[in-house]
């Protein structure tokens, strides 16, 4: 059985998968249409706050300092290499954040304009799966860990 640390950890976890898996799916709606529902504005919006917590936690790691959003950007950071180093080849630090930068302005363009490139379209859609995938290790990883197998067992059958 999870404690509740464990348990907040595999609930977040999976709730960025569903996040992710949403995402991958607007977008493929945005390929096929052109457009962006209105419905799925919030996904590309949160999309771009997470960039945008991916920089700053990135500029964080350089300078550390507390604040009320540093370990929120901090997680996002993390998280995106996770994600990133999953299928993605990204050498240094200078690629890394230009990289990010550029999937935050695509999110940004697709939500305020209702498209983008198809690259820029595609671009997002790897990294949303790539994430998706991290999350998912990562929610295995937690269902793993000793005196949790009823978790485990659960994830098995789901994934």
């Amino acid at each position: 059985m999870l404690n509740r640390k464990a348990f907040a950890e595999f609930s977040a976890s999976l709730g960025s998968l569903c996040v992710a898996d949403d995402t991958v799916l607007a977008l493929a709606r945005v390929l096929k249409t052109g457009k962006l529902r209105n419905e799925d504005k919030g996904l590309l919006k949160e999309a771009e706050e997470f960039f945008t917590n991916v920089i700053s936690g990135y500029k964080w790691s350089e300078n550390p300092s507390i604040s009320e959003n540093s370990i929120q950007c901090a997680a996002a950071l993390t998280d995106a290499i996770n994600a990133i180093t999953i299928e993605m080849k990204v050498g240094s630090t200078k690629q890394f954040l230009r990289y990010v930068k550029e999937l935050r302005d695509a999110a940004h363009q697709i939500y305020e304009k209702g498209g983008a490139s198809e690259k820029k379209v595609k671009d997002l859609q790897r990294f949303f799966t790539a994430y998706g995938y991290s999350q998912l290790e990562k929610a295995d990883e937690i269902a793993n860990r000793k005196g949790t197998t009823e978790a485990s067992a659960w994830l098995s059958r789901v994934a």
